[in-house]
């Protein structure tokens, strides 16, 4: 069993919750970002603005999840990584509570500490992209420099890629 108890952490809805009661022309949109070959795989990207009207969103968070198991993720592996993400780009934009990850987050880990024999009293922090090629790694694909959340959506947009500011130069997404 992992070191940690979820009661001490808040859910996606608690969150939410906050964020609408001090943004009630804020919005919440999610879109699947990637699936897999095999449909068995999806990322979602979920975005938050404080103001339904702002030109750029004040978070975005994405999450991956793999269809099947015993759990929720046999019949509603989606509908959990849309949760996922909405809860990752609210911690993302202050909306986190005491601690980062979700309980939702934190009951995965708890998940899969159980069914591969290790402790995970330390969960993943940040986009899924070290498991899975196609989300933000948050790292300069050319030099591996640092980059923040901002930064790789954006170049992710305009390029297509993950790149520092230096890197982007000469790059388009089809533009």
């Amino acid at each position: 069993m992992a070191n940690f108890n979820l009661n001490d952490y808040e859910t996606v809805e608690q969150r939410l919750k906050r964020f609408w009661g001090d943004h009630p022309l804020g919005a919440v949109i999610t879109d699947i970002y990637r699936v897999s070959d095999d449909h068995k795989n999806v990322i979602i990207k979920a975005s938050i603005w404080f103001d339904k009207s702002d030109p750029m969103p004040a978070g975005v968070g994405y999450a991956q999840e793999s269809q099947g198991g015993n759990g929720p993720n046999s019949n509603c592996w989606v509908e959990n990584c849309d949760t996922s993400a909405v809860g990752r780009a609210l911690a993302n934009c202050t909306y986190s509570g005491d601690k980062r990850p979700s309980r939702e987050e934190m009951a995965k880990a708890n998940r899969g500490a159980q069914s591969d024999g290790h402790q995970n009293d330390s969960p993943r922090q940040g986009p899924p992209a070290q498991q899975n090629g196609g989300a933000p790694r948050l790292k300069c694909q050319d030099c591996q420099k640092a980059l923040t959340s901002g930064q790789s959506t954006l170049s992710i947009r305009n390029t297509g890629g993950e790149f520092c500011l230096d890197h982007q130069k000469g790059k388009t997404n089809g533009r």
